[in-house]
């Protein structure tokens, strides 16, 4: 049988409606992700995006009383944190 190797990095090439949502959840779960984009509009674009969804989700989870305020910044800053952008 062959060897098992440990996923330590996502790399996700386009940052649109779904390559957005990919790098978010793998980021969520504690993966280094590497977002590549073809041009710096298309990557400022997909950052605003990452940002403004996963501060509607956690802020969503908070109003439902699924965390604190607290934890969802923290939430937030270890998502966005694990993320990486690129050209």
């Amino acid at each position: 049988t062959a060897p098992v190797t440990e996923i330590k990095t996502v790399g996700v090439v386009g940052l649109g409606l779904m390559g957005h949502g990919i790098a978010q959840m793998a980021a969520s779960v504690g993966y280094q992700v590497v977002g590549v984009e073809s041009n710096d509009k298309a990557l400022d674009t997909a950052k605003a995006r990452v940002e403004k969804s996963v501060s509607m989700l956690l802020g969503k989870a908070v109003k439902k009383g699924k965390m604190t305020e607290e934890e969802a910044k923290a939430s937030q800053e270890k998502t966005l944190g694990n993320i990486s952008y690129s050209i």
